[in-house]
């Protein structure tokens, strides 16, 4: 069965460097913080500065597909730069209420 700390390794391993260099905040939200075993997918919440958002919205592209083979579910990324997040917050916060996890 996946867990929380399975993704968090594999995000870590394939992404773990291009995340940390651009100053991403990564999250793992939705129903598989709580019932892994009940989850349809794993949700993911990336927030980065604007000028790294085309790289890393091709390399979670690219990994979608690995994510799937390896774990069985598929993966969905929200990635949103900075000022985004901030226009949407109200809508953010009330996810970020629920099941979350921040991983970077």
């Amino acid at each position: 069965m996946i867990d929380v700390a399975d993704v968090v390794r594999w995000v870590e391993e394939k992404m773990g460097a291009s995340l940390l260099s651009s100053n991403s905040r990564v999250y793992i939200v939705g129903s598989f913080i709580n019932r892994p075993r009940d989850c349809n997918d794993v949700d993911l919440l990336v927030v980065l500065p604007r000028e790294y958002c085309k790289k890393i919205t091709v390399e979670f592209r690219v990994l979608k597909t690995e994510f799937k083979y390896k774990f069985g579910l598929p993966l969905d990324c929200l990635i949103l730069t900075e000022k985004e997040f901030e226009q949407i917050s109200i809508i953010i916060d009330s996810m970020l209420n629920g099941a979350h996890r921040r991983i970077f």
